[in-house]
């Protein structure tokens, strides 16, 4: 089980966050994420292995000006 934005959900063996990402759809186009107090940078967001009991957490990228 992984823990995403507060919501338990179930976790296999080579999660990644991109499958989580895709499963969790629509997600916004931009999203920052965290991965148990680690921020996520560029590819590495696509290809982290997510390990079983990870507290994940998705952040809307919003710009403006």
């Amino acid at each position: 089980v992984i823990v995403v934005n507060n919501e338990p959900l179930p976790w296999y063996e080579g999660m990644t966050v991109g499958d989580l990402l895709r499963a969790k759809a629509p997600a916004p186009p931009m999203v920052s994420v965290w991965v148990d107090g680690k921020l996520l940078a560029g590819k590495e967001t696509e290809t982290f292995l997510l390990p079983d009991g990870a507290n994940v957490r998705f952040f809307p990228v919003v710009g403006g000006g």
